[in-house]
């Protein structure tokens, strides 16, 4: 089947290769003879040519790099942010006419001397492989002590992380700009070969440079010892003995911030052409960006895009800023959303009004690119840090009961919209109780957070997870069909059972339950988590550390005893 299925795509993106060539044929000429006619300063037709110029450049940044033109689609963007400049009213001199002359006909002999990169099926597979080997996260880890190095690095495999071991600093440092980390985790301290302080990382030309969070391991604990480790950047200092469920806390905390999902910018101006160059700048910043000129489709663009800011014009024909904000705040759902006005406006008091009337903050224009950028994106940040103390769980980082609730009825309504598999599934720590009882409930809370780490790195960006009570969670697992679903929940389950936890030099182990449904075999979004949350009763009430789809148990228990299976049948 999957040979068929790439012979049949083949022929098809070698058509659509064949057709953009045969697009740049037209298209590339003329860009040139549009060019050439920009230097004819005394043309009436310099506008219309400047804006057919963006058209094709437009059309070309973003769709060359998909047929194998890379360089064509990147060099064409920067041409169009440059041709939005000149729209926008800053007169091109005509060195700069003849060299954007120039560029183009690069671009002509560029593209005539070679052939396309080829997607074929057998490349895109590989970009997928790289894809989801790029999901996985690497640790670099320097650290003397082989058995420490050894329980963390195990440890840490049962979280998804990759952790590469080096007893020394010195063999640490080679391999860093051959294959960067996402986190390094240096013990400072104990080193063999004597390079025992933080001076050594600061003067080092392996680690100068390294664009790479630090974190610390140390026997020593003063003032100055941690000034120096902040002094080069570190994100962490942990004295050893180390509290392990507190690092991979901290772990956690960087990886979430460096792969979070791109802002989302909202941009009302009534001027297009300046809104699609704040959003191209937006855009090249990693930022996701939508414009709007029309304010009457504000709500369902809103619902559709859910941005984490809007950057809205003060003056607007028909409806002003400060209108707009009004009825934006009349909505319970937005009434947090931020709101930044963009004018040019520079009566103070004027600015003062309008941020009395829904808005948060003013930007005056014109406004430079990179000011652009640094305000949206520190305004994003903070959104999203209210946002989330508002809607998380504070212990998990998971979204709260009734937050998951809201969010498992959104994604039931999406499924049955495109006809796409939603599994919803409810988990369970087992015997969860004895474990508060015999260990005290610190020691429960890094149970609840093992299973909460271990969900956010086995699951995808696109599912929802939530602490639904307790130690109970609930997952929802967007276009999983029932056979990866039980595939998905057995390898958590079993990457649980392997964790082993710590308490008064006792250790044990904790499994768990899980409760499947899929969700296209119930009428109504009410009931299905009425329905997971039977399906992890018959899981509990058939042994326990299973999974049970529906009424089907799906996974026997393999003839091993849980810790506390044989006390007190709790939980």
């Amino acid at each position: 089947m999957v040979e068929e299925t790439k012979d049949a795509i083949e022929p098809q993106l070698q058509a659509l290769r064949d057709m953009f060539r045969q697009r740049l044929e037209v298209d590339l000429p003329e860009l040139q003879r549009l060019a050439d006619m920009l230097l004819i300063r005394s043309s009436p037709l310099i506008k219309t040519n400047l804006i057919e110029l963006n058209r094709i450049l437009h059309k070309l940044a973003g769709s060359a790099g998909t047929f194998g033109f890379s360089e064509l689609g990147a060099a064409s963007r920067y041409l169009e942010i440059r041709v939005q400049q000149w729209l926008q009213g800053e007169n091109p001199s005509l060195q700069d006419l003849h060299a954007l002359q120039r560029e183009i006909h690069s671009l002509r002999v560029h593209v005539a001397r070679r052939q396309p990169s080829r997607s074929s099926m057998s490349m895109i597979q590989a970009v997928v492989e790289s894809m989801r080997k790029s999901d996985e996260i690497s640790i670099c880890l320097a650290e003397a002590e082989e058995p420490f190095a050894e329980e963390l690095s195990r440890i840490f495999g049962h979280f998804g992380y990759t952790v590469n071991r080096h007893i020394r600093l010195a063999e640490a440092a080679e391999g860093l700009h051959r294959s960067k980390p996402d986190v390094l985790i240096l013990d400072v301290t104990s080193h063999p070969d004597g390079l025992n302080t933080i001076e050594h990382v600061a003067l080092s030309p392996e680690f100068q440079g390294l664009d790479c969070p630090m974190i610390f391991l140390s026997d020593q604990d003063t003032f100055e010892i941690r000034m120096q480790a902040a002094r080069i950047g570190a994100e962490g200092f942990f004295l050893k003995p180390v509290d392990i469920p507190r690092l991979i806390d901290r772990v956690e905390q960087i990886v979430r911030r460096r792969q979070a999902l791109p802002y989302r910018l909202l941009i009302v101006d009534d001027d297009e052409e300046l809104a699609r160059h704040y959003s191209l700048i937006l855009r090249g910043a990693g930022m996701e960006s939508r414009t709007l000129s029309d304010p009457v489709s504000i709500f369902e663009v809103l619902d559709e895009f859910q941005p984490d800011l809007i950057l809205m014009d003060l003056n607007m024909p028909g409806y002003t800023g400060v209108d707009l904000a009004r009825v934006i705040r009349m909505h319970d759902d937005w009434l947090s959303l931020p709101i930044i006005y963009l004018s040019a406006e520079t009566d103070i008091d004027q600015q003062l009004s309008a941020m009395s009337n829904g808005g948060d903050d003013f930007l005056t224009k014109p406004i430079s690119d990179r000011h652009l950028v640094v305000a949206v994106s520190v305004r994003a940040a903070r959104m999203r840090q209210l946002n989330e103390l508002m809607v998380k769980d504070s212990l998990t980082g998971l979204l709260k009961h009734s937050r998951i609730k809201e969010q498992i009825a959104l994604e039931y309504s999406k499924a049955r919209r495109v006809n796409s598999p939603l599994c919803v599934a409810m988990l369970d720590i087992d015997h969860f109780k004895q474990v508060n009882d015999t260990y005290g409930h610190a020691v429960g809370d890094q149970v609840i957070k093992a299973l909460a780490h271990l969900l956010k790195q086995r699951l995808r960006k696109s599912d929802s997870i939530g602490r639904y009570g307790g130690e109970e969670f609930a997952v929802a697992l967007v276009d999983c069909d029932a056979d990866a679903a039980i595939a998905l929940l057995d390898d958590i389950r079993m990457r649980f059972k392997e964790i082993r936890f710590s308490a008064e030099k006792e250790n044990f182990t904790v499994t768990l339950s899980v409760g499947a449904i899929m969700a296209a075999d119930y009428p109504e979004a009410s009931s299905i988590l009425v329905a997971a949350d039977e399906a992890l009763y018959n899981a509990k009430r058939g042994g326990r550390d299973r999974i049970c789809l529906g009424d089907c148990l799906q996974t026997r228990h393999e003839n091993e005893t849980a810790p506390h299976e044989m006390h007190e049948a709790d939980g």
